[in-house]
């Protein structure tokens, strides 16, 4: 078995100082409990996630036997360690820390609710307990062991959370595409949050490079060779991203920093012969060799290794490449797009004159969703889920917290002055809206003519082009 390296904090004193233990207990319970339920959380048996639900189904279509409920373990046990973890973290916020708000979990897409930070608070609570007894329990061979599976448990899911979010940028999927009512409104009216989003979404290659940044780190961390230069890379793509959200108040602000925390651990034990090899320009020793295993245990290691990062990489790729199949695929519905206004009568002020009309679809957990909006002329929108009777010529726009929209389309053709152009798509909607009667006539708008869709891209520029529509 080899040495710790010379340079490695835990291979300092014999015997280990009693603060070494202490400081090490810390966070090893720490980063165990802010885990969980990992590495349920990463077994692909969520829901009707891929690929498990689909053995099992597989399994069932076969006429022999049923398949085995083991199968459906992980999701039963993710679930019930989701809420433990919920039933303590509400008492403790109640309890201890004298909350009166209600502390639970909430599905809103923020990883900064109230019951997040006293999650953190908890599990710093538990682990500030558990490091005493942990120092006074272990001995040197006992700390070795821990410090070693404490690194395996930052690598695997630092690099699972990684390739999550590298394959959401690799296949763009993450940031919100510039289409549809997206093309609208100002940068003086968005949220930060919408500003780094849109910022995002209007550059394809450059999220794909993001995430392939971050898959790169995640890769390179499942590898103990490799595993300094993915903390590195990983160090430095997770402080940009945790700057982004700190910078553009993005509700994931726990999350990344935690992210670069677990970098920073990994990187710790070699920060000595980094310094010497960077900045004191002084012989650096090698890293220790790790340790290798029994021949007969080698070749069982490496199988469950690769079966477990073909999981850990192959369901967030499974996932975002079917995401973005379906996307690709989708055919186009009914009035899909952007319509302009080009005639309106109500008997409503000008200022509710409508501006535009837009319909954009996505797919979500499979089925296809339509969202309509009609935006003002002073901003306001009229918005919601949006479904149609096509041979009725019928639409309602469900809103919510407001009765829907009712309204009639007719789509028709108009001769384009230039006889050399397709003809001009038009649209006619007419019904009652907040109690008056409208009807709009409406002309289709290819969103390639939109700035931002149309500018090229040029490497020699004699001026720089910063334009906007004011």
């Amino acid at each position: 078995m080899s040495e710790p390296e010379p340079f490695s904090p835990i291979a300092q004193a014999n015997p280990k100082p009693f603060l070494v233990r202490l400081g090490l207990g810390f966070v090893l319970v720490y980063l165990l409990l802010y885990g969980l339920p990992f590495p349920l959380g990463q077994v692909p048996a969520q829901e009707d996630a891929w690929p498990i639900a689909e053995a099992v189904d597989w399994w069932n279509e076969q006429d022999t036997v049923a398949a085995p409920d083991w199968l459906k373990y992980p999701v039963k046990w993710k679930r019930e360690v989701d809420e433990e973890v919920a039933d303590y973290t509400g008492w403790f916020g109640q309890t201890v820390l004298g909350l009166e708000a209600e502390v639970k979990p909430a599905s809103s897409g923020s990883g900064d609710t109230l019951f997040d930070w006293v999650r953190v608070a908890l599990m710093l609570a538990l682990a500030l307990l558990a490091a005493p007894l942990f120092a006074l329990v272990t001995g040197n061979r006992s700390l070795r062991w821990c410090h070693g599976f404490a690194r395996v448990i930052v690598r695997y899911g630092l690099a699972s959370t990684l390739c999550v979010y590298g394959f959401a940028k690799v296949y763009p999927l993450q940031f919100s595409m510039l289409h549809g009512q997206w093309l609208y409104g100002s940068f003086g009216e968005a949220s930060p949050m919408n500003m780094l989003w849109t910022f995002m979404g209007s550059s394809d290659p450059y999220t794909i490079f993001s995430g392939a940044a971050e898959l790169l780190g995640g890769l390179l961390l499942f590898w103990r060779r490799t595993t300094l230069l993915g903390a590195l890379v990983a160090f430095g793509v997770m402080l940009n991203v945790a700057t982004l959200n700190l910078c553009y108040d993005v509700p994931e602000k726990l999350f990344s920093l935690h992210m670069v925390l677990f970098s920073v651990l990994l990187v710790a034990p070699d920060l000595p012969r980094l310094w010497a090899l960077l900045v004191s320009h002084r012989a650096t020793p090698a890293a220790a060799t790790p340790a290798t295993p029994a021949r007969w245990l080698s070749i069982p290691q490496l199988v469950g290794k690769l079966l477990i990062v073909a999981i850990i990489v192959g369901v967030p790729w499974h996932a975002c490449h079917d995401r973005w199949m379906q996307m690709q695929n989708r055919p186009t519905g009914p009035l899909e797009g952007i319509w302009e206004t080009r005639e309106f009568d109500s008997q409503q002020n000008a200022t509710r004159h409508w501006h535009h009309f837009a319909v954009q679809r996505w797919n979500r957990r499979g089925t296809t969703i339509a969202f309509a909006s009609i935006e003002t002329n002073s901003g306001e929108l009229l918005q919601g889920r949006a479904e149609f009777d096509l041979e009725r010529g019928k639409l309602r726009i469900l809103r919510r917290q407001q009765p829907p929209l009712e309204l009639t389309f007719e789509e028709r053709s108009q001769v384009a002055s230039d006889p050399d152009t397709d003809p001009v798509r038009q649209l006619i909607l007419s019904g009652t809206v907040e109690g008056e009667d409208v009807r709009a006539v409406l002309e289709y708008r290819d969103e390639s003519t939109f700035r931002i869709k149309s500018s090229p891209f040029r490497w020699i520029q004699e001026r720089p082009f910063n334009a906007n529509r004011r």
